[in-house]
C-alpha cells in the first residue's frame, strides 16, 4: 500500500504530448494538424492558428528524428547569406528570424556566409539563398544536388532548383519613399546605390530613374560595391552634399546613410531642412541620431521567418511552379526628411 500523498507510477509525470493530442484539442483531424504545423495541404489560416495555440498549450515539438528517418531528410536547412553580410544589421535579422522559424518547424539551420561553393550540398534538405547573384554558384549547386532553393528577393538567372521566392516588390515599394521626399520639399534626391549586383539594386536604381523621368529631374546615381563600405559611401557622399542642387540623398545599403549624416555634418548642410536624409533599410542605429533617419523598414526578421516557411512549404510539399510571395515594406518617416516635429516619434505611411 502506498501512502496518500505518493503518486501512483507515472502520475505527476506529464506525458509527452502527440500530434493526436494536439489535433484533439484543436478539434481537427491528425492529418489538418500535421497540414497546420508545417504551412502545407489546404488548411485555412484560422485553423492553423488553432493548431498553433494547441500545440504551444501542450507544449508539443515534433519528432524530428522520426520525421527524418520516414522522409529520408537531414532535418538541416542551409541559410546563404552574400559576402561581407555578417557586418550588416539587415543579414543579422533575416537569419535570425530564419533560424526562429525553423526551431518551430523542428529544423537544424546551417548559417552560410560567402558566395563560395558549398562542400557538401547533398547534406541539405533545402537551402535560402538571400540577396542571390547572377549565376549563382550555391544555387547552381543544389540544381545538381536535386536541393529545393528558396531565394530572399528576386533571383537573376533562372534555375530548375527554384521552387520559392520571397521579395519587398522593390520596384513599388521604393517609389513612395521618393514621393515622400519631393513632398517634403525634395526637387532633386540623389541616391547611393551598389551595383546592379542583386535584384534588389537594380529594382530600386529602375525605380528611381523611373521616378526622375516622371518628375523631369535628372538623375544623380553614385555606384559602390555590393554591400557598400563606409569609405565608399562616405566619398560619394562628400561630393554629393557639396553640390547645392541636390537637397536629399538616399544611400541604399544598411546603415551607410549614417555616413551621409557625418558628411553633411561637416558642411554647411543642415539634415531635416535643406538636405533631406533617407534609408533604404531601417536599422536600429537611425532612431539614435540627431536627427532621426528616415527609412524603408524591410522587416527583416519576418522577410527571413517568411522564407524559412516557405522552403518547409517546398520541401514538404513540392510545387508544379515557383511559388512567388511578396513581403512587407514599411515607410518609417523621421526628423531627417519630415522636420523636427518628427524627431519624437515615427509615423508608418506605406506597407506593400
Amino acid at each position: 500500500m502506498r501512502a496518500a500523498d505518493t503518486p501512483a507510477p507515472g502520475e505527476g509525470r506529464r506525458e509527452k504530448a502527440t500530434l493526436q493530442d494536439v489535433a484533439d484539442l484543436a478539434g481537427v483531424s491528425r492529418s489538418a494538424a500535421s497540414f497546420a504545423l508545417t504551412d502545407r495541404g489546404r488548411v485555412s489560416q484560422a485553423t492553423r492558428e488553432r493548431v498553433r495555440r494547441a500545440a504551444a498549450e501542450l507544449g508539443y515539438r515534433p519528432n524530428r528524428a522520426a520525421r527524418n528517418l520516414r522522409t529520408r531528410r537531414s532535418g538541416i536547412v542551409g541559410l546563404c547569406l552574400p559576402p561581407e553580410s555578417t557586418t550588416r544589421t539587415y543579414y543579422m535579422d533575416v537569419a535570425f528570424g530564419a533560424v526562429d522559424a525553423a526551431k518551430e518547424a523542428g529544423l537544424l539551420v546551417a548559417v552560410i556566409a560567402g558566395s563560395g561553393a558549398l562542400n557538401s550540398p547533398a547534406d541539405f534538405d533545402g537551402l535560402i539563398v538571400f540577396d542571390p547573384q547572377r549565376d549563382d554558384p550555391v544555387i547552381r549547386q543544389a540544381a545538381e544536388a536535386g536541393i529545393p532553393v528558396v531565394t530572399g528577393e528576386r533571383p537573376l538567372s533562372d534555375s530548375e532548383a527554384i521552387r520559392g521566392v520571397v521579395h519587398g516588390d522593390h520596384r513599388a515599394s521604393f517609389p513612395v519613399l521618393l514621393d515622400h521626399l519631393a513632398a517634403c520639399g525634395a526637387r532633386r534626391p540623389a541616391l547611393i546605390a551598389p551595383v546592379e549586383s542583386t535584384d534588389w539594386a537594380i529594382s530600386a536604381r529602375a525605380a528611381y530613374r523611373q521616378w526622375c523621368r516622371e518628375a523631369g529631374v535628372e538623375p544623380s546615381i553614385r555606384e559602390t560595391s555590393f554591400p557598400g563600405s563606409s569609405e565608399e559611401v562616405h566619398a560619394a557622399a562628400i561630393g554629393l552634399v557639396a553640390d547645392p542642387g541636390i537637397d536629399a540623398i538616399v544611400s541604399m545599403t544598411d546603415g551607410t546613410v549614417l555616413e551621409v549624416l557625418a558628411a553633411a555634418a561637416a558642411s554647411d548642410r543642415v539634415p531635416g531642412e535643406d538636405l533631406l536624409l533617407a534609408g533604404a533599410a531601417d536599422s536600429p542605429v537611425l532612431v539614435h541620431t540627431d536627427p532621426h533617419i528616415t527609412s524603408l523598414d524591410l522587416h527583416p526578421r519576418e522577410f527571413g521567418a517568411q522564407c524559412l516557411r516557405l522552403l518547409v512549404r517546398v520541401i514538404e510539399e513540392p510545387p508544379a511552379e515557383t511559388i512567388v510571395e511578396t513581403s512587407t515594406v514599411t515607410l518609417r518617416v523621421r526628423a531627417s526628411s519630415a522636420g523636427r516635429a518628427q524627431s519624437a516619434a515615427e509615423s508608418d505611411r506605406m506597407d506593400v
